[in-house]
């Protein structure tokens, strides 16, 4: 629910918020099921640290394009 909220924030496009919720839930509909078995598969320690490092990237590049938004 914040996508699309965020979407239109940044665009002002009902266009691209509309866009950003089935670009956000499909992906993971699609994968979600070979992931989850090749994630039972690696060593869960690396897993949850590559997990929690694109996890931190994802939050810092929104943070930069929020305020680098603002800024324009």
């Amino acid at each position: 629910m914040a996508t699309p909220c965020f979407v239109l924030r940044l665009t002002g496009s009902t266009l691209a918020t509309g866009l950003s919720l089935p670009a956000g839930t499909v992906p993971p509909l699609l994968i979600g099921q070979i992931a989850g078995a090749l994630a039972d598969r690696r060593d869960r320690w690396r897993t949850m640290i590559a997990t929690a490092w694109r996890v931190w990237r994802r939050s810092v590049s929104c943070c930069w394009f929020t305020t680098r938004a603002r800024w324009d």
